[in-house]
């Protein structure tokens, strides 16, 4: 199928329905802006999705550095909700938490939207733009003076990377993730080797500047830190098992609650003991009378969980003795969640 063009009427009417500027949606009846199929995916991105159980729903992923760093921030104990490829508003829109029912006393400061911001930075000439028929309506739109009845310019709304939504010791807060492979992506538009003459390059810097700003901006006139997050600095060991774990942590329960919690507690002695799993799963499938991919499941369903700590900065293979935990990976990367 053909896939949609980005900066277009159609994809501006699918960012309208799936993130309302009145209305916030959380859990399952969170919607991302791009959907991860061929449609609307780039071509050049390696974009994917994720079964995640807790949200209800699966999570679009757009890049590789999407990929990589996702499973750690679905992986922080302290998520409450995750909203990837969401919406920046282009004009005045409520927080990103206000309706729900854990945030009763809290100020709740709204977004100004991007066109604001925009206009504050001296930069509006460069937000996106598109130019449609009359015939769109837009509750953003109510007081729009329409002057040219074949079309007319209409802005178009940026699409940000995370939004992670977390439990404070207090209160639930927000932070906003802007992602990149390399720290020289959010400086340099040359690092995906595009070819470009000079002037051109220093053009796109230029923008790439101002884009980075203003969504810095854009967040913070609601309260919101903003994290520059570079997945090449996530240590690739541990990449690579919250990868593996994510995907497991959806996977049906095999056993009710009193066994796994049975379960888990073997497999956290052989941690203490730093024995092999591989060598221990017929012992374990003969006590519990089950097979030994179902032991699998409940080692790395409670490593996802918590409940099992094993070292995450170095590969976990049945066929290797349990590494007790070096390091909390939370911990590692606190700077990253800490609400400012």
């Amino acid at each position: 199928m053909r896939r949609e063009k980005y900066l277009s009427n159609t994809m501006l009417n699918k960012l309208l329905a799936r993130q309302p500027s009145d209305v916030v949606r959380f859990l399952e009846h969170f919607r991302p802006g791009k959907e991860a199929h061929r449609e609307e995916a780039s071509r050049t991105a390696r974009a994917a999705t994720i079964r995640y159980e807790k949200f209800k729903r699966y999570i679009h992923l757009h890049s590789t550095s999407e990929l990589d760093t996702a499973p750690l921030a679905l992986h922080h104990p302290g998520l409450i909700d995750f909203h990837e490829q969401h919406r920046l508003h282009r004009y005045y829109a409520p927080h990103p938490l206000a309706g729900r029912s854990d945030t009763a006393g809290m100020t709740l400061m709204p977004f100004q939207g991007t066109v604001f911001v925009a206009e504050r930075l001296g930069m509006l000439h460069k937000h996106p733009r598109i130019f449609v028929k009359p015939k769109v309506t837009d509750d953003d739109l109510e007081d729009a003076e329409w002057n040219d009845p074949e079309s007319e310019e209409i802005m178009f709304p940026y699409i940000g990377d995370f939004l992670l939504i977390l439990q404070g010791e207090f209160h639930p807060y927000c932070v906003n993730w802007d992602v990149k492979p390399e720290a020289a992506a959010f400086v340099d538009p040359n690092f995906y080797r595009t070819k470009k003459s000079l002037a051109r390059l220093r053009e796109r810097m230029e923008a790439l500047k101002y884009r980075h700003e203003l969504e810095r901006e854009y967040f913070r006139d609601a309260g919101i830190r903003t994290v520059r997050i570079v997945s090449a600095r996530i240590d690739r060991h541990v990449v690579n098992n919250l990868k593996r774990f994510v995907v497991r942590a959806s996977d049906p329960r095999p056993f009710d609650p009193e066994t796994t919690v049975a379960i888990e507690k073997r497999f956290n002695q052989m941690v203490t003991e730093e024995r092999t799993v591989y060598k221990e799963l017929a012992a374990l499938a003969k006590t519990f009378g089950c097979k030994r991919e179902q032991c699998i499941t409940v080692l790395e369903q409670g490593i996802w969980n918590r409940t099992i700590r094993v070292d995450l900065f170095q590969p976990v293979l049945t066929d290797h003795p349990l590494r007790r935990e070096s390091e909390d990976v939370i911990r590692r990367y606190a700077a990253w969640f800490r609400e400012d």
